[in-house]
């Protein structure tokens, strides 16, 4: 489990593409396509690409087949799931 501290200090060392496109795909539980991702921003292709492979990298997203278009991926936000204890 990530605490707050660790996860706002790897926040702190995105790029600034990387972190909105992790907000923008935390916002969304169905994931997104690339493509979908390029029409919520104005970066190009290739700065999109590069940010989904480092958030990818640093397993803070998940990479899933799309299945209506098996040239594509989804990516969604990994959950986090918080135990708590039950007593």
């Amino acid at each position: 489990m990530r605490d707050s501290y660790e996860f706002e200090e790897t926040m702190a060392g995105l790029s600034p593409s990387a972190r909105k496109i992790y907000i923008i795909l935390a916002a969304e539980e169905k994931g997104l396509t690339t493509k979908e991702i390029l029409n919520c921003v104005t970066y190009a292709s290739r700065t999109v690409r590069y940010a989904l492979k480092k958030l990818w990298t640093m397993k803070l997203i998940q990479k899933l087949p799309y299945l209506l278009d098996m040239r594509q991926s989804k990516y969604l936000v990994k959950k986090v799931e918080t135990m708590t204890d039950i007593s």
